[in-house]
């Protein structure tokens, strides 16, 4: 596994949201954390996601990470979004304790794993092992939180404050 797979990993299960660790990662690999990063929900999604999260969905989840106190947006109307990662906080979330199960984290082998492996080995065209938890976006279910989003936070576009697309 690489530093970036076990990132997206740890962020995954400590925001409980794949599209906010999607966006999140996102933004670190494009240095958001030591300067503001130019962008627009449409180029998030489509340049840095290649479309495994939608625009509304980068938008939405930009608002959480806000209001999760992990990012700062400042919206130049009509343009585009500048947001800056705040590192500290994205760095204390890390170091608070995953739960002692996390389903997958184990050494457990069953006989799925195998056909998994000669059903990717039989269809190399298959989405890429590299594309991260893609099976969590479509479960849209995570068990244990370490950090659930506030209840104040809609998880529908229904919020006032526009994210520029």
């Amino acid at each position: 596994m690489t530093q970036q797979t076990d990132l997206f990993r740890d962020l995954s299960h400590r925001l409980c949201d794949f599209a906010e660790a999607a966006v999140l990662l996102a933004l670190l690999s494009n240095h958001a954390d030591v300067t503001e990063y130019k962008t627009t929900s449409v180029k998030m999604s489509l340049d840095r996601l290649e479309g495994m999260v939608p625009r509304l969905g980068v938008q939405r989840a930009l608002k959480r990470l806000k209001a999760r106190g992990l990012i700062n947006i400042r919206i130049q109307p009509n343009t585009a979004t500048l947001v800056r990662v705040d590192r500290e906080a994205v760095l204390a979330l890390l170091r608070k304790p995953m739960p002692d199960h996390i389903p997958g984290n184990d050494d457990y082998h069953f006989p799925f794993l195998d056909a998994w492996a000669a059903d990717k080995a039989a269809n190399p065209q298959a989405a890429p092992s590299w594309m991260p938890a893609a099976d969590q976006a479509l479960s849209g279910v995570a068990q244990e939180c370490v950090e659930p989003v506030p209840s104040s936070i809609p998880h529908a576009a229904t919020s006032t404050e526009n994210v520029h697309g």
